[in-house]
């Protein structure tokens, strides 16, 4: 046969919804701006990302877990409405004019205060380092000792922003498995007040709109990251070894640089 092969196929639709999505409108079209998304990352890679210097394309494995985490998103959110009166998903909102935020889920609480929901998708190796939890099927040995992290501080600075966003009282944040095995946990649900928080959330806040700052007035920070700098991205396996922008960081080299 002639015809392009199923997983060519498949990629090519993927990238194409993914390019839809990006071209969605903006809560703040005319300005530059972050994303409650952006909360926790490299100081340098939310800088180019706002720049929008070009960066190497997502590859087809991560095209796959996106697709696959927002189908894992879709069914919670659908249950999620079915279920609690009031429940709203995808609730947009915006700190001033410089972070966008978009929460996954809003719902009352019993007391009648809201919540606000971040679902993350995780694969059996966050799962396990998150919560604890002894998984045989990621074909690995589990470590007697084995505590339990809770969830990542991206994760919690990402939904506590966007909880200020909208004025939600609490944080709920659910780390579902992209994978499922026989007599093993699958979801792992961890419920806060915003309170609890406030300090750091206050912080990261403040730390993003210096960032957009900065590029509104043509620079790119440093590699600032969780407090301190990364002095060389080839030797750091995250977040760098993971990142798009690795190439274009090296290129501008170390510190605070201008860009045209």
């Amino acid at each position: 046969m002639s015809l392009p092969r199923v997983e060519e196929i498949l990629f090519e639709h993927l990238i194409a919804e993914r390019e839809t999505r990006e071209r969605a409108p903006s809560l703040l079209p005319d300005t530059l701006h972050a994303n409650a998304s952006s909360a926790g990352g490299c100081a340098r890679a939310v800088g180019l990302r706002m720049a929008k210097l070009e960066g190497e394309p997502v590859s087809a494995d991560a095209l796959f877990n996106f697709y696959i985490g927002d189908a894992i998103h879709d069914k919670i959110q659908a249950a999620m409405l079915a279920k609690i009166p009031k429940a709203e998903k995808e609730v947009n909102g915006v700190i001033e004019d410089f972070i966008t935020c978009r929460a996954d889920l809003k719902y009352p609480a019993e007391d009648s205060k809201s919540v606000c929901c971040e679902i993350k998708s995780t694969s059996d190796f966050g799962f396990k380092l998150a919560t604890g939890a002894k998984l045989k099927s990621n074909g690995q040995w589990n470590k007697k000792d084995q505590k339990a992290e809770g969830p990542k501080r991206e994760h919690i600075l990402q939904v506590g922003i966007s909880a200020k966003s909208i004025d939600a009282d609490y944080l709920a944040i659910v780390y579902a498995r992209k994978t499922a095995a026989k007599d093993e946990p699958i979801i792992h649900e961890w419920r806060f007040k915003v309170e609890d928080f406030e300090g750091a959330i206050q912080d990261e806040i403040a730390r993003l709109k210096h960032i957009v700052e900065l590029v509104r007035g043509g620079r790119i920070p440093d590699r600032e990251y969780q407090g301190g700098v990364i002095d060389n991205p080839k030797t750091v396996r995250f977040p760098c070894g993971y990142c798009q922008y690795l190439k274009p960081c090296l290129t501008l080299g170390a510190g605070e640089v201008e860009i045209k």
